[in-house]
């Protein structure tokens, strides 16, 4: 549903280019958006969410990394230390006990999946503010929701004996899958217009908005 949504999102306010060039940049950056997510999926099976989770956070440090090194975007000092803060804070506000936590990591493998999937993610958004240079940012996104429906499905398919016994609660997944599809395709024209960096670390704020909302 997510992919899905920011395909008919794109589709909607953008005027789609139609190019084999583009679509295999949108393919490219949707493989490595699925491959994140299965890693993500994956490592969640081996440990508790709780734990698992906050460690994606860490994205951001290989964004600021990739982004200097490839896009040439370069930060003061101050702007560096806030980003590791916002990273160390993503973490410290997602667990109640964030050192007891972290420590307790009964998988080594789950963590080495967590770390996978924030640098797959990390590359993602890398490789769609590299392309959205030179290829119109609608029809990147359009591309990217296509080839990313194309690859679920395929992988749903490919899991439905399993996922048979695991429909409960469909409905709010769908409905969470089109508000973060939509989320998801705003995110890319705020990566397009400004820097990849701050446009991703701004986003960690969302641990704080679920704290404020908990707690309220």
């Amino acid at each position: 549903f997510n992919s899905l949504t920011i395909t008919a999102v794109a589709f909607y306010f953008g005027d789609i280019t139609w190019s084999l060039n583009f679509a295999v940049a949108g393919t490219v950056i949707s493989a490595l958006y699925v491959a994140a997510n299965y890693l993500w999926f994956s490592g969640a099976r081996k440990e508790e969410v709780s734990r698992f989770a906050p460690v994606l956070s860490v994205d951001v440090l290989f964004i600021a990394f990739f982004s200097l090194i490839f896009l040439g975007e370069s930060f003061s000092p101050g702007v560096y230390a806030g980003m590791g803060l916002t990273v160390i804070g993503s973490i410290l506000i997602s667990l109640e006990n964030p050192v007891k936590n972290l420590s307790k990591f009964k998988s080594k493998l789950a963590l080495g999946l967590a770390i996978g999937s924030a640098f797959l993610f990390a590359v993602r958004e890398i490789f769609f503010k590299y392309f959205s240079g030179s290829i119109d940012t609608w029809t990147l996104i359009f591309y990217f929701g296509l080839t990313g429906t194309i690859l679920s499905s395929t992988l749903i398919y490919k899991e439905r004996k399993g996922l048979k016994n695991h429909l409960e609660g469909i409905e709010l997944l769908a409905a969470s899958g089109a508000i973060s599809g939509f989320a998801l395709a705003v995110f890319y024209q705020a990566i397009a217009v400004g820097p990849v960096s701050l446009v991703s670390t701004i986003t960690k704020t969302r641990f704080l908005l679920i704290f404020i909302g908990a707690t309220i």
